[in-house]
């Protein structure tokens, strides 16, 4: 059983750095200056958490020969973990608060990771049958 939750363990880590960022103490942030650059530090985390989620449901798919629905879940499960960031954020900790741009970023990453993964390569299903195709001539 480890051997397919190990699949996950990027997507696993950059979740973990992602709630350590997002559930640090306001007050203690450096302030940089640059206007917006927390979004665009929503963004990137949510597109790099998105690409190891769909790089890892690919592999669970092959695994446990599952039918594939690897970008919805990828798109769900990153998604709902932002969301769950936020409402941590603006319900219990101080110099933090809920931030519908912070979602908003978040969103965009996932969307971006998810657009950039089919335009590299395409629909998750031939990208399946080609590395299910490669390993069996190996």
């Amino acid at each position: 059983m480890l051997h397919k939750l190990e699949v996950y363990r990027y997507a696993f880590i950059t979740a973990v750095l992602i709630a350590a960022l997002s559930l640090f103490p306001g007050g203690q942030t450096p302030k940089v200056g640059i206007e917006g650059l927390d979004k665009v530090i929503h963004f990137i985390m949510y597109f790099t958490l998105t690409w190891f989620l769909i790089q890892a449901n690919i592999k669970q798919v092959i695994i446990l020969k599952l039918k594939d629905s690897t970008l919805l879940v990828s798109f769900i499960v990153a998604v709902a973990y932002g969301l769950l960031m936020e409402i941590i954020q603006g319900a219990a900790l101080d110099g933090r608060s809920f931030e519908w741009f912070d979602i908003l970023a978040n969103l965009t990453g996932t969307i971006a990771g998810i657009g950039l993964f089919l335009a590299v390569f395409g629909n998750p299903r031939c990208y399946i049958i080609r590395r299910c195709k490669s390993n069996v001539e190996q």
